[in-house]
């Protein structure tokens, strides 16, 4: 009979060494690539061909320096507190503040990854994609939503909450209590910012209702795609697992398919996600997208620069 030892001192050294060179790994794919999106960013900047960064410069780094109403912005919907996570970013140059953002979003997407059991090519397929490129021409806010993914789970929705619609699915997979927990946090934080920013949840559906969100194009949300009835039922089926197995990735997929509105831009987590679960069918997406959209924007500069 084969007798089972438990792991000694020097084993549990060893792996955790393996651990931390393989997030180490990780980590430098991350800020490489956020680097490289960066420099193709500015080198179609001055092209005018392209809509670049135009979120950004629009919408966010003005919230963000006028924090004390930031819903003066026209298309600014998200919660007040978002201004203030972004007031560091707009005291600096708007390259830099790109940059970081860049930087600080890819190497949280990274975490995410390792904290869910992904590995280095799950990395690489997602950042490598078109998504991401598209993400980085865009730079929006997702990355707020992955440091809810990062956090326990009671402090996570007020970062969840910046952008519904990406991952508040993630409860589907969680223990209730603890969901109980941060939906108290939540309720509090809310609170306190209505003491700041009174009247904000009305200016925030003023915001919507003014057309912020039918102004926008590319809706890759299923309920578009398919239609309601038949995402409903997969969004369902697919929640029905995600409690049953106490699984919060496969809670962030059902969610998708419950939501009217998202961005080719703001679906790069679940690139990665999918990436880590199924890594075939996720190459075959994001081969199709540079196929479809790559093509197309590569041609858009052809006539542009020819021109």
């Amino acid at each position: 009979m084969t007798q089972i030892t438990a792991p000694t001192n020097a084993d549990k050294s060893i792996r955790r060494q393996v651990l931390s060179k393989s997030l180490a790994s990780k980590l430098v794919i991350a800020v490489v690539m956020a680097l490289v999106w960066w420099g193709v960013v500015f080198a179609l900047k001055p092209l005018n061909a392209i809509n670049v960064l135009t979120d950004q410069y629009g919408i966010f780094l003005p919230a963000a320096r006028m924090v004390n109403d930031p819903f003066q912005v026209e298309g600014y919907f998200n919660p007040p507190w978002t201004a203030a996570l972004l007031l560091p970013f707009s005291l600096l140059p708007e390259p830099l503040a790109v940059l970081f953002q860049l930087i600080l979003y890819y190497v949280l997407i990274a975490l995410v990854i390792h904290r869910f059991g992904g590995s280095r090519g799950a990395i690489v397929l997602a950042l490598t994609s078109f998504v991401a490129f598209d993400s980085a021409l865009e730079l929006n806010i997702e990355w707020m939503v992955c440091i809810g993914l990062l956090l326990p789970v009671r402090w996570s929705m007020p970062f969840l909450l910046v952008k519904p619609q990406t991952a508040f699915g993630y409860y589907l997979g969680t223990d209730w209590r603890e969901t109980l927990r941060a939906g108290l946090v939540a309720a509090l934080i809310i609170g306190l910012s209505l003491l700041i920013w009174p009247g904000w949840i009305t200016q925030m559906l003023d915001q919507i209702r003014n057309g912020a969100l039918s102004a926008r194009i590319y809706n890759l949300a299923p309920m578009s795609l398919i239609g309601a009835p038949v995402s409903f039922l997969i969004g369902l089926f697919l929640a029905w697992r995600a409690v049953k197995r106490h699984d919060p990735v496969l809670g962030i997929f059902a969610w998708v398919f419950f939501v009217p509105y998202l961005a080719l831009y703001g679906v790069l987590l679940h690139l990665a996600l999918l990436a880590m679960r199924l890594p075939r069918v996720a190459l075959i997406i994001s081969l199709a997208l540079w196929v479809i959209y790559g093509v197309m924007t590569a041609n858009h500069l052809l006539n542009v620069i020819v021109r």
